[in-house]
């Protein structure tokens, strides 16, 4: 039989008797204190996919309030880029465009669900569109739509439309697209939603 005569002393034993520790464990230790590591772990785990999911929530929470207040404000975004508005194109209308000219429901309803399609007039007249991509943070998914939509709609209306994106923040490629002139830029301000 082993006998113990200091703290030190039955430490080693229990390390070198691991059931020994279990044992001593299982007797100290409440059930509940038992499963606490591995109930911590799924409670992370579990915490961590919940964060995701409110992350993603509140980009689409931003993005959905930018594109509220881009569209109340279409006047002062065609303004700021030297346009006069004549109008905003609704789905129906975009549909009626499009007609028979896209294959494939995916582009028509990339196409349809445009942010912002803008009828303007400059100052000497002449009529143009703008389809815009609005985005708290621009991507170059947002400017690749915006700059497909414009081109189809200068195929389809003979008349100019430039690609526009309007967010807060710009990865790099759309800052490079912006600087070279393929995208127009509005910028918009960086605060929290505003509740009524």
């Amino acid at each position: 039989m082993t006998t113990i005569s200091t703290f030190e002393e039955l430490l080693q034993v229990l390390d070198q008797n691991p059931e020994w520790a279990n044992a001593l464990r299982t007797r100290i230790l409440s059930g509940d204190l038992q499963t606490m590591p591995e109930d911590f772990r799924r409670f992370r785990e579990n915490t961590g996919r919940r964060l995701d999911r409110i992350s993603s929530d509140i980009g689409d929470l931003k993005g959905y309030y930018m594109r509220t207040q881009i569209v109340d404000g279409a006047a002062d975004l065609a303004e700021y880029l030297g346009y006069t508005l004549e109008g905003m194109l609704d789905r129906d209308q975009l549909r009626r465009m499009v007609g028979n000219r896209l294959t494939g429901g995916e582009r028509l309803s990339f196409f349809v669900s445009a942010d912002l399609v803008m009828r303007v007039v400059d100052q000497n007249g002449n009529r143009a569109y703008i389809a815009t991509e609005i985005s708290y943070t621009a991507s170059t998914r947002d400017t690749t739509r915006a700059i497909q939509n414009a081109a189809f709609i200068t195929l389809v209306t003979r008349e100019q439309c430039h690609a526009a994106v309007a967010s807060v923040r710009n990865e790099h490629q759309v800052e490079e697209l912006i600087a070279g002139g393929e995208v127009l830029w509005l910028p918009l301000p960086d605060r929290n939603p505003e509740v009524d």
